[in-house]
């Protein structure tokens, strides 16, 4: 069970990655006001809540404020980035893999491969494992934190709504999002892995940091400190930006379009990773933009 809820947790982390891919570069955020939780009105729709998630374990993270879950426990429809059932994380898992008869030792230098199998021992996962998938699944693996009990921010969330027998509704499938990955030509995923690699002692420290300014409700401060990081860290530009557009952008576009047709159809509480808040193309502003009011409530 155990193993179970780590490939729950890595499903998720699939497509939060924004979160932790330390060379990626950043859109500034349009989006001032302190907050995870957003009020979304508009005359003749009923009011909806969106909130900010970050995928974590965390403890921090979990402590849920009451008006977190009052908004969840007053809606009527649950929605997330991925309806989090089995068939999407058997789906998921199975896509990380190469194809039979390949193997990572055949795709990377021998170099990086052994520093890949050692890092990876590290967080409990084995050669055995480790050398059959795809180098988008590494670096996936490599850019999170160590899972330990499968109960990140939204599988809590997910499982309080199913327990209060609300509609789930996942704004993307599964397919879509792998196809980020599955459409990305092979030597650009061994670049993206290496520049993860070489970032990898470090990544521990982003995510605390990055854990302060989510835990302080400030999307300013963490997007600031994404943009100065990248500055820094930076090695492939042009192929980094080419995949953040994918990641977010699009995402957001296509999240808004099946947002706008659910706010009609109750209450509703909308759970997506923070990063998809803000930005000029976030959720946010583009709910501004089609005339619905979109406030901080905490």
């Amino acid at each position: 069970m155990k193993n179970f809820s780590r490939y729950f947790f890595i499903t998720l982390l699939l497509f939060s990655i924004t979160l932790a891919l330390p060379a990626v570069a950043r859109q500034q955020t349009t989006v001032t006001d302190k907050g995870l939780l957003w009020k979304i009105q508009k005359k003749g729709v009923q009011t909806a809540y969106l909130f900010g998630t970050i995928h974590s374990e965390d403890a921090r993270v979990l402590a849920l404020s009451d008006a977190v879950k009052q908004a969840l426990n007053n809606a009527n429809i649950a929605v997330f980035e991925l309806e989090l059932g089995l068939s999407t994380v058997y789906q998921s898992v199975s896509a990380m893999y190469l194809e039979e008869g390949k193997t990572l030792d055949k795709v990377l230098n021998a170099e990086d491969y052994k520093a890949i199998i050692q890092s990876l021992a590290e967080k409990g996962y084995p050669e055995v494992t480790v050398k059959t998938m795809k180098p988008w699944a590494i670096m996936v693996f490599l850019s999170a934190p160590k899972p330990e009990t499968g109960q990140f921010l939204d599988m809590v969330l997910y499982q309080k709504a199913l327990k209060q027998g609300k509609k789930i509704i996942g704004l993307e499938t599964a397919d879509e999002q792998l196809s980020i990955f599955e459409s990305m030509p092979l030597a650009d995923q061994v670049t993206l892995l290496k520049d993860t690699l070489a970032h990898f002692d470090e990544i521990d420290g982003m995510l605390e940091t990055m854990y302060k300014h989510y835990l302080a409700r400030d999307l300013q401060g963490l997007f600031d400190f994404q943009e100065t990081y990248i500055r820094e860290k930076t090695d492939n530009p042009e192929l980094e930006q080419a995949l953040m557009v994918k990641m977010l952008d699009d995402r957001n576009i296509r999240m808004v379009e099946r947002i706008v047709p659910i706010l009609q159809k109750g209450k509703a509480f909308i759970a997506v990773g923070a990063l998809h808040l803000a930005g000029k193309k976030g959720i946010i502003q583009q709910l501004r933009q089609q005339g619905y009011t979109v406030t901080a409530v905490w």
